[in-house]
């Protein structure tokens, strides 16, 4: 039986779920806390502040669980969405995790390289923060919405369209993750009103 936990996400939303039988806490794949502490240890010695390291730390933390839970199907309470099991091979989870520890261990090289061409840290801070959410929703385009994607026979079927398809629930779905640092209008295309 699934222990209850508190999923926490974004700007002080938290509500109670099931959480799956697994062998990392809270949601998080093990990767994330190897990773994470060594990624950002190496960022404050390049000048990163470490107050938007700590902020960028809770969104991607968000932005990972959220992808974890919808690729296996599960709905993330207070979000009215929802994705069947994602039954791909490679366009999976696991496979997101992947790309985003393959990029949080070259970020330090790019930092040091914007550095050396004398980029604002401000623009290298929001380069971070939106290559680090887009590694972790660069996949969700193949997941398949329990209800309004029936003309997807499969999820292979998504395999033309799944480009747009990411883009499109990417800002959908950042609003509504309400992710600490944000990630504004110019970088999503989302607009209200």
């Amino acid at each position: 039986m699934a222990a209850q936990e508190t999923l926490l996400y974004g700007s002080g939303h938290a509500e109670q779920f099931a959480t799956p039988d697994r062998p990392h806490p809270n949601g998080l794949p093990p990767e994330y806390g190897v990773i994470w502490p060594k990624l950002t240890d190496q960022l404050i010695r390049l000048g990163l502040p470490e107050q938007e390291l700590g902020e960028l730390g809770e969104d991607v933390e968000t932005t990972m669980r959220a992808v974890l839970m919808w690729n296996e199907g599960k709905k993330i309470p207070g979000i009215n969405e929802q994705f069947t099991p994602n039954s791909l091979r490679y366009h999976d989870g696991p496979h997101t995790i992947h790309v985003w520890e393959g990029l949080s261990r070259m970020l330090p090289g790019f930092v040091r390289g914007q550095l050396a061409a004398g980029v604002e840290m401000a623009a290298i801070q929001r380069n971070i923060r939106g290559v680090m959410i887009a590694s972790l929703l660069h996949e969700i385009g193949y997941l398949k919405r329990a209800k309004g994607d029936e003309v997807y026979p499969s999820q292979a079927a998504l395999y033309y369209d799944h480009v747009n398809r990411g883009i499109a629930l990417a800002r959908e779905l950042i609003p509504k993750l309400h992710l600490t640092g944000g990630v504004g209008d110019d970088e999503t295309g989302h607009r209200d009103g």
